[in-house]
């Protein structure tokens, strides 16, 4: 079982994106996310792995953080319900230069969310040097400075 910041951390986000996708997820994922001694919150490998396909789904279809979450509970329960789009008149409106754009972004957000991947399998394989804070090599500094 893993805290909220552990979660946060394996899917790249922030704790405050974790507890609004938690929130969307109302009712799948409850079962999956339990109270510890302390008041914290638990999440089991099941729940990471719905969160996982939350943000695929997300990711991959360019879709809202509410409508990815109706399309796995659409899934979780059986129905094959299609996510409702945008209304076609906004669609419609949305320049070529714009569509192009989304799909770079899209790309670029891709190739991101690689790179972080890797850095972290990097630095869990311990291939990288963990972060190192500032003071602690200040104060080595300021040691050999005394002596």
């Amino acid at each position: 079982m893993q805290t909220i910041e552990g979660i946060a951390k394996s899917l790249g986000l922030s704790v405050r994106a974790v507890r609004l996708r938690r929130d969307a997820l109302n009712g799948i994922i409850d079962t999956h996310v339990k109270r510890g001694e302390r008041g914290e919150l638990l999440f089991t490998g099941d729940a990471l792995a719905i969160l996982q396909r939350l943000e695929g789904i997300r990711h991959g279809e360019s879709l809202s953080v509410r409508q990815a979450a109706s399309r796995i509970r659409g899934e979780i329960e059986g129905d094959s319900v299609e996510v409702v789009r945008q209304p076609a008149s906004t669609s419609a409106s949305v320049s070529p230069e714009v569509a192009i754009m989304q799909d770079v972004i899209a790309d670029l957000r891709r190739d991101r969310d690689a790179w972080r991947a890797l850095a972290i399998k990097l630095q869990d394989q311990q291939a990288l040097p963990s972060p190192r804070r500032w003071f602690s090599l200040f104060n080595r500094r300021r040691a050999s400075a005394v002596a």
